[in-house]
């Protein structure tokens, strides 16, 4: 979640900033109704959070991390 705040702004295409974005900011509200109703023990919903982090990471890898400088790598 820290990578998704920290990074999101230096992404230079637009669709993949937005889905960064997105997906960090339903991580976090997925940690807040954790306190809640655990999400993390249903197990219908594991796929779906794992799916979201996967994704996030893969934006990641696309970009370089040199610094707060991102640039693509393909």
């Amino acid at each position: 979640m820290k990578r998704g705040f920290k990074y999101w702004h230096s992404i230079p295409d637009d669709r993949l900033k937005a889905i960064v974005l997105g997906f960090t900011l339903s991580h976090l509200v997925i940690l807040i109704a954790a306190f809640v109703n655990s999400t993390f023990t249903q197990w219908n919903w594991v796929p779906v959070i794992g799916m979201m982090m996967g994704i996030n990471e893969v934006v990641y890898r696309m970009f370089d991390l040199d610094g707060n400088k991102l640039e693509r790598t393909f």
